[in-house]
């Protein structure tokens, strides 16, 4: 038996409707077929999930450049 990954584009969650696991970024279940565009709690989090992935990317991104900077430095 073999194991296939799947990339689930910003992370995974669980339905609300049948608890299986699926994409945050997810309109539809793949598992029930369930439209979760109507779901509120669904799209609240949804639009949370996205906003903490912003500040993380920013982060790495900062952080990066400081620690570059700082061998540069110490280098130099």
């Amino acid at each position: 038996m073999s194991l296939t990954y799947t990339h689930r584009p910003g992370g995974s969650a669980h339905c609300p409707e049948c608890q299986q696991s699926i994409s945050r970024l997810a309109n539809i279940c793949p598992h029930c077929r369930s439209d979760l565009t109507a779901n509120e709690a669904w799209q609240a989090q949804k639009e949370k999930s996205s906003a903490g992935c912003a500040a993380l990317v920013v982060f790495g991104i900062l952080s990066t450049g400081l620690v570059g900077w700082s061998v540069v430095t110490f280098i130099g």
